[in-house]
């Protein structure tokens, strides 16, 4: 929880806390100020608060989400930095996202399923990339793949990757795509 701490009857200082910027100071009228905290949402959503700020769930939702870039060993180490793991967390902050991307997890784990899911091997292309790194995706996900994609390439295991093998190994998947899909390319333009 993010609060003012009391230092005198007339001076607070905001505790530090990683969901809150507290360098906001709104002026009142000259010489009279007061200190707010201000927490800044996604979507440009302020809230200001002379007071107590709860840990909002939206940043608690996200630092959820960043350990997946980070400790949980869904990636390959060192590949995320703060800046990154921003940016791939900002679309978790909404709780419906974060609800949406879980599913096809749960389905893994229990989840009831509202269609069954297609049980006969897939005649598309497809290109089967994985990630020696990810921890989250069970060892029989190469022998799975190849018995599942009959008209494939690969399974292509890709060092230095995880669970995010596009952006963690992006000097290989981009350049891996449109050799791979040139006829594709060539044909529609895109």
């Amino acid at each position: 929880m993010a609060c003012l701490e009391k230092r005198s009857a007339t001076e607070r200082t905001p505790v530090d806390h990683d969901f809150v910027d507290t360098s906001g100071v709104v002026h009142l009228r000259p010489g009279q100020s007061v200190m707010l905290t201000l927490l800044v949402e996604p979507h440009s959503v302020v809230h200001a608060t002379t007071g107590l700020l709860p840990r909002k769930a939206i940043g608690m939702r996200r630092q959820w989400v960043a350990g997946m870039y980070q400790s949980r060993l869904w990636a390959s180490p060192g590949t995320f930095g703060r800046v990154d793991v921003d940016f791939m967390t900002e679309p978790f902050a909404d709780e419906a996202r974060l609800r949406a991307g879980w599913a096809s997890y749960q389905l893994a784990y229990g989840r009831a399923m509202s269609e069954l899911p297609l049980m006969d091997a897939v005649d598309v292309r497809t290109l089967v990339l994985y990630g020696p790194d990810d921890h989250v995706i069970s060892e029989d996900f190469v022998p799975r793949c190849e018995r599942a994609f009959r008209n494939r390439i690969g399974p292509l295991v890709i060092p230095g990757a995880g669970h995010f093998l596009q952006w963690e190994r992006a000097d290989i998947f981009n350049r891996l795509l449109p050799v791979v899909f040139a006829d594709v390319i060539a044909r529609t333009g895109h």
